[in-house]
Formats: structure tokens, sequence, C-alpha cells
């Protein structure tokens, strides 16, 4: 699972994308939100649990220049930006 909470690694990962177009998409939840979805993974591949999510919801993230997309409730309206967003751009979305 990558996060990208640094700025550092946001800034690599669009380098990665080279000559072609890239759109960050930054995923918005209420922690109590986060902290439900994570409690009630099972067999996730991820090893990351509350106290990991935790940890992350109390970092600065510094800058962010990736598109907020708000991801609490129904995924429909976050898929439906985000490639509206796509479509925009000419970009697939990346983050």
């Amino acid at each position: 699972d990558a996060t990208f909470l640094g700025g550092e690694d946001r800034s690599r990962i669009a380098g990665a994308a080279g000559s072609a177009a890239f759109t960050g998409l930054w995923l918005t939840a209420p922690l109590d939100v986060l902290r439900g979805r994570v409690a009630a993974r099972v067999g996730d591949a991820s090893d990351a649990d509350v106290k990991v999510l935790e940890a992350a919801a109390a970092r600065a993230i510094g800058p962010l220049d990736w598109v907020p997309i708000a991801a609490a409730d129904d995924p429909l309206p976050a898929a439906q930006q985000a490639l509206g967003l796509a479509a925009d751009t000419g970009s697939p979305g990346a983050g």
C-alpha cells in the first residue's frame, strides 16, 4: 500500500509518469470512517492496522498539489469524479 504521505514521495511518483499526463488523486475521509474500514478488513494484503492508520493521520503531509476527492461515503461519486478528471486531462489518474 502506497500512502504518498511525504511530498518527496508524491513528487517521485508524479515524475515516474515521464512525459505522460499525471493527475494525483488524494482520497479523503474522516478518521473515524478510516478506523472503521481498517478494523473491518479481513484477508487484506495490507499489514496496516488502526495503530498504523493513526500514526499516518498524525503525520504532517506538507503542501498538497494532488486533487482531493471525498471518499467517505458511496464510492460511486468519488469514482465518477476521478474518471472525469482523467477525461479532462487525458490521464488515467493516479494516487
